[in-house]
């Protein structure tokens, strides 16, 4: 039996295109160029939450508690906690960062508590 050609889509045209000929980027390129005013003496504090070891499905309890950052989001970067998940073949986490002044940052993290987790460090 003959082998059916592949059919061409014009949605995956486009794709097709792009993966082999990606946008070129620039240091002068738009993309990268953005403003973030910052205040005085500005810090970024980070903490790192895992699962507690009685927790029976992790990845349920990270999720969650990233859904839980996501709906906190305030208009402004400054304002919100942003979050980032780490999952590996042996460790789930939930890295959790605020920008502000002093030590205004650390203390936006501080009252963080999530269940099922555990804040496993705090930067």
């Amino acid at each position: 039996m003959a082998a059916k050609s592949a059919s061409v889509y014009s949605e995956s045209t486009g794709t097709a295109a792009l993966s082999v000929y990606p946008p070129s980027v620039s240091l002068s390129s738009s993309v990268l160029s953005s403003v973030l005013p910052l205040p005085p003496d500005p810090v970024i504090a980070c903490s790192v939450f895992i699962p507690e070891t009685s927790t029976p499905i992790p990845l349920d309890f990270v999720e969650l508690a990233r859904r839980d950052i996501h709906r906190r989001k305030k208009t402004t970067v400054l304002d919100s906690v942003l979050s980032s998940v780490l999952v590996d073949k042996d460790t789930q986490s939930l890295y959790v960062f605020s920008i502000g002044s002093d030590y205004g940052a650390h203390i936006a993290l501080a009252t963080l508590h999530f269940d099922g987790l555990t804040c496993e460090s705090f930067y």
